[in-house]
């Protein structure tokens, strides 16, 4: 049984939180990064496996914030100006004489 979801239509309540998502999620990772020089000093005060296990659950999360962030912005739906102005086909389908 898959589980995907489609994701062309986002709900407009949710939609409007995808920015905010991207933005935390950039900004956890780069901590992240920042801190990764002090990672094995912290592993010899509180324990290796603590301290990256808790470094892996932090990063996989920051991902998973900015992926749902990424799925989660709404769709722009863009028209050309061909279309708008009836070029080609005409106006609603008929065409031009």
């Amino acid at each position: 049984m898959s589980s995907h979801r489609d994701h062309s239509t986002t709900d407009p309540a949710i939609g409007s939180l995808a920015y905010p998502a991207i933005t935390a999620a950039c900004a956890l990772l780069v901590v992240a990064a920042a801190e990764l020089p002090r990672l094995p000093l912290w592993a010899d005060d509180y324990g290796s496996t603590l301290v990256y296990s808790a470094f892996a659950l932090y990063s996989i999360l920051a991902v998973l914030l900015l992926r749902w962030g990424w799925r989660s912005r709404p769709t722009i739906v863009s028209t050309s100006r061909a279309a708008l102005s009836g070029i080609g086909s005409g106006s609603f389908g008929n065409p031009r004489p």
